[in-house]
């Protein structure tokens, strides 16, 4: 689940593959998002509300518009389930956790790798990722 600061809608992950948008205001699902092929693990939103990215584990990572629903890219670096994702403060970049150990940043806008290598494997699945807020060093990232 994500709720974004502007706070107009929220995100939801579900088993069965999809992503929901929810109004906050009154609860009404306003969009669904159809087409991983597995457990949607993760949602983030980018600092503008037109964007949301998903994790789940058919390995794969995506972007959405919120406005129609369609899928804007697919990140399919991978070798396991997608566990974590969020966006850079400036919404240019993703940044994905998996079960495969790694963590990766790629482009927002076309899914190219932006940094390939540059994060060493950990020890274990990668189960969150974070940028540091606006206003710090911009490419300051924490994973786990």
């Amino acid at each position: 689940m994500m709720v974004p600061e502007w706070g107009a809608l929220l995100a939801t992950g579900s088993k069965d593959g999809t992503a929901r948008l929810w109004r906050v205001m009154d609860g009404r699902c306003v969009l669904t998002l159809r087409g991983h092929l597995d457990s949607v693990n993760a949602v983030a939103f980018s600092s503008e509300e037109y964007f949301v990215a998903t994790a789940s584990s058919d390995s794969t990572a995506k972007v959405w518009s919120t406005l129609t629903g369609k899928v804007l890219c697919t990140f399919a670096e991978h070798n396991h389930e997608v566990l974590a994702v969020t966006f850079s403060p400036d919404g240019s970049k993703v940044m994905t956790g998996g079960q495969d150990r790694r963590a990766l940043i790629w482009a927002a806008a076309d899914a190219k790798w932006v940094k390939p290598g540059a994060l060493q494997p950990h020890s274990g699945a990668v189960t969150s990722v974070a940028w540091a807020p606006r206003g710090h060093q911009a490419d300051l990232m924490l994973t786990g």
